[in-house]
């Protein structure tokens, strides 16, 4: 009887064992997907940050233009929802970061 059960035991083993080998492929493709898909998301992220920069980082620039008064806006093609895209985007780039 204990020669049943250890036989038992190992091709349960087996069986568990191709399960893991099945499984780790399948996370093998999909962590180079994600990984593919995070580095596509980081490259439009900066893309988009760049066109959307709307005044140079330093502070002198930043100061002149605390004492200056507004102008009227104008309406050009960056005006609207780049920012609602780069927020979607950033939080997809999150949710991938969580993948791996």
């Amino acid at each position: 009887q204990l020669q049943s059960e250890l036989a038992e035991t190992l091709r349960s083993q087996g069986k568990a064992d191709e399960l893991r080998k099945e499984e780790y492929k399948v996370y093998v493709q999909a962590k180079t997907d994600i990984e593919q898909g995070l580095t596509g998301i980081r490259m439009a992220l900066k893309l988009l940050r760049d066109y959307y920069a709307d005044q140079p980082s330093g502070s002198a620039s930043a100061a002149a233009s605390l004492l200056q008064q507004p102008e009227d806006p104008e309406l050009h093609a960056k005006s609207g929802g780049g920012m609602g895209v780069i927020a979607m985007l950033e939080v997809i780039e999150s949710d991938f970061g969580k993948s791996l």
